[in-house]
Parts: C-alpha cells; sequence; structure tokens
C-alpha cells in the first residue's frame, strides 16, 4: 500500500456554486543557494566578523541572541518568540482563492511582485495540480488568493508557467508609492480597484492587536493548533472541462 503524501496546505477555489479542495504542498522554486554570498572578514587577522549590538551598559550580543524587543509608539515590551507565536496562531494553511485575472494584466502590477517564487506540486493529486495548470492556460488567467505561509497570510497570484504551477507573492497596493516622472498618464484598469482590496495586508492589524492585548496586560496564550488539511470531497470543477476537451481531441483523433 502506497504511503499517504503529508500536504502542507489545502488548496480551495469556490466559483459560482462549484468547488475545488485538495491537499498540496509548496516549495520555493528559485535556487537562490548558488547566488555568491560573501563573508565579512576581519581585514587584520582575516577570520570571520559577526554583527553584534552594543549597549552602554557593556551588554553586546546578536540579534538571534537578544529575545526581547520594544514597540516604538507604546513603549511595550515584547520577546519576538510570542509576537511570532500570536501571528502565527491567525494564520491557516491555507492557499484560498478570492479571484483571478486574465494573465495580460500581469506586467501592469509587476510593481508589486515581491518575495519567493513558490510552487505548488503533490504527487497523489497530480492529476488535480496538472489539470489546474492546464485550465488556467486555456482561459489565459491566473488566480488571486490568500496563501498562508508561515507567520504570515500573503496574497499572491497563481500563475502557470513555462512548466510549474507557481504562487507569487505581492505588495499591499497602497505601499506603492505616486510616479515622479511626470507626462506618463496613468492606464487605467478594470481590476485596479479589486487588487487594491484583494492585496490589503492584515499583519499590520494583527501587529497592533498583539500590542493592544500587551498594553493591556493580557496574557498571550498560544494554544496548538491542530488544522487537518482539507482532502479530495468531489473532483475540482475545472477537472470536467478538462477531460471534456481530452474526450474531444481522442474523437477527432478517431475520426480523422
Amino acid at each position: 500500500m502506497a504511503k499517504k503524501e503529508t500536504y502542507t496546505h489545502s488548496f480551495i477555489w469556490k466559483q459560482d456554486g462549484n468547488v475545488a479542495i485538495f491537499g498540496v504542498k509548496i516549495k520555493k522554486s528559485i535556487d537562490d543557494d548558488k547566488i555568491l554570498s560573501g563573508q565579512l572578514i576581519c581585514p587584520k587577522c582575516k577570520g570571520d566578523l559577526s554583527q553584534r549590538y552594543i549597549c552602554s551598559c557593556g551588554f553586546s550580543g546578536t540579534i538571534g541572541e537578544i529575545k526581547e524587543r520594544k514597540d516604538k509608539e507604546t513603549g511595550i515590551i515584547y520577546t519576538t518568540e510570542e509576537k511570532k507565536q500570536f501571528l502565527k496562531t491567525k494564520v491557516e494553511n491555507t492557499i484560498n482563492v478570492i479571484g483571478y485575472m486574465p494573465i495580460s494584466e500581469l506586467a501592469r502590477y509587476s510593481e508589486i511582485l515581491t518575495g519567493n517564487s513558490l510552487e505548488i506540486y503533490s504527487k497523489q493529486n497530480e492529476k488535480y495540480i496538472v489539470g489546474l495548470y492546464q485550465y488556467l492556460l486555456s482561459k489565459g488567467i491566473m488566480l488571486i488568493a490568500k496563501v498562508g505561509y508561515y507567520e504570515n497570510t500573503i496574497t499572491a497570484l497563481i500563475i502557470p508557467t513555462i512548466n510549474k504551477l507557481i504562487i507569487k507573492p505581492v505588495y499591499d497596493m497602497r505601499l506603492v508609492r505616486s510616479p515622479n516622472q511626470e507626462g506618463i498618464p496613468t492606464i487605467v484598469s478594470e481590476f485596479d480597484m479589486k487588487m487594491a482590496e484583494y492585496t490589503k495586508d492584515n499583519k499590520i492589524d494583527l501587529e497592533e492587536e498583539f500590542i493592544k492585548k500587551k498594553l493591556n496586560g493580557e496574557a498571550i496564550v498560544v494554544e496548538e493548533k491542530k488544522e487537518e488539511i482539507k482532502e479530495v470531497s468531489e473532483q475540482p470543477f475545472f477537472m470536467q472541462e478538462i477531460e471534456k476537451k481530452e474526450k474531444k481531441k481522442e474523437v477527432l483523433a478517431v475520426i480523422s
């Protein structure tokens, strides 16, 4: 009996009363470990240097050794670990599709693309991922999704590339600066208002909630989440269209 695959995320797409839910894995798509990385060394003895933070009291430590932080606005002291764990409890291991738009719109939103590209893959649910890839290509669309990733819920585009289905994180559109160059007209798209709404980053609100709890003296209780990755309950709706096309091809092949 084949060993059951362990998924990292549930892929969820609900549209017009139809639903697609199945388990997937995600992994970095770019091998940036091969990029040359230099180490600072001492000009005198040539030994490796380490960055240390120094206090007037004489204490020094690396950023990993210093666990406490102070909020600049309130002066509240907290640990990096309790903040990280608090944010994690607000994150679900899901790829939740919230919309879609033509792939042709990708260039106009390239300014907000950020972070690592992540590949969606699976052995046991391979046919669904391949089917989704083919469906998006045939429709000429990319998906917009909220993705649980470490202690963040990121907004991302799901794009069929030359041979992968990738997740590409995007910035909150409110962070885009006004242009410095005059004379270039703003090209308006019907998707601009949707993208502005879709890309709103709730991490700011969650961090404010965390600080308020600390400010009010509330204990930050982190309960371990036992999140169940949803399995396929029925065939994803997009597979029906893919299978129809395949059958049509077979019929045409027989006729010819």
